[in-house]
């Protein structure tokens, strides 16, 4: 219990480190307006498409190609969104490091920190996706199997392993394997504590969120394929044309309504986000001894 009553020390230091530091906002300030500008982009480009199928005669075909632009678009700007968060997070935890090892944040942190493990940050990324990928089955039967509990008890024992990955990864400049097995030793060593304040983290972050067509193309347009104008068909177009001012409107309220609530529940996330960021990285260096991690008993051990 000593242990876990720690915790609060950890939250008390985090709280003036997150004081003290406003800088460390910075960056996810940035990313922030960065998702938002995506967000209202596409939102206008979806409100170009709604005009141009109301106003325009085009071909099955063109359906196809207007689908598959939109998805395109739609995972171009979520691999954007995912790389420039790495860079972030990569950026930001070595701030972390700066404020935690100097107590405050040194020039050049950011640039330094993204130089030296974004590479690493995606490699852990793109380890813990083809994880999930791997046991998703396995996953979801012991899920069923444990009446949902391992629903639950599964992304939280995920959690707490690698909840020291990246940390260490920056705090000791180890590689990404073995900043993990690091991880998995950390998480052995202070099993309740750290799940009790990932639990925490998580608890608060959870409340501020906060695809051609065939070869018979060349008959089609004169079996009746084309659709279109929107105005003339009855089954379509008319219906269409009736509810395009009410989509408008939709459209004009929306986007701004929503890109507000993006920014705010963003911001708010943001708090937590940096501030448990801090917890975790003080409880790192105060339960490691170069690179040896003291058990909950007080005894030290090599984890690498």
């Amino acid at each position: 219990m000593e242990r876990i009553a720690r915790i609060f020390d950890y939250m008390k230091s985090a709280f003036h480190l997150n004081k003290e530091n406003r800088g460390l906002y910075k960056p996810q300030i940035v990313l922030i307006l960065i998702k938002t500008a995506f967000f209202i982009f596409t939102g206008v480009l979806l409100y170009k498409v709604m005009l141009f199928i109301g106003s325009n005669r085009f071909w099955v075909s063109s359906i196809w190609q207007l689908v598959f632009g939109l998805i395109f678009w739609f995972l171009s700007v979520i691999l954007l969104l995912a790389i420039v968060g790495v860079i972030v997070e990569a950026g930001l935890y070595n701030m972390y490091k700066s404020c935690i090892v100097t107590g405050a944040l040194t020039e050049g942190a950011f640039s330094d920190g993204v130089r030296k493990y974004f590479i690493r940050f995606l490699l852990a990324d793109l380890l813990m996706i083809v994880a999930w990928i791997l046991f998703l089955v396995p996953f979801i039967f012991i899920g069923f199997l444990t009446l949902m509990v391992g629903f639950v008890l599964v992304p939280l024992l995920f959690a707490i392993f690698t909840a020291m990955w990246k940390v260490n990864m920056v705090m000791e400049d180890t590689r990404v394997i073995e900043g993990l097995r690091n991880s998995i030793a950390f998480g052995k060593s202070h099993f309740l504590p750290l799940g009790f304040l990932v639990m925490i983290r998580g608890a608060f972050l959870s409340m501020s969120g906060g695809g051609g067509g065939g070869s018979g193309g060349s008959n089609s347009a004169s079996t009746g394929s084309q659709i279109g104008p929107a105005g003339d068909n009855v089954t379509f177009g008319y219906m269409y044309r009736e509810i395009l001012p009410y989509l408008k409107i939709a459209f004009y309220v929306l986007i701004p309504v929503v890109s507000a609530a993006i920014i705010i529940s963003s911001l708010v996330r943001m708090v937590f986000q940096v501030f448990f960021s801090l917890c975790i990285f003080i409880m790192y260096q105060e339960n490691t001894v170069g690179d040896e991690v003291i058990d909950e008993g007080g005894d030290e051990h090599v984890v690498r």
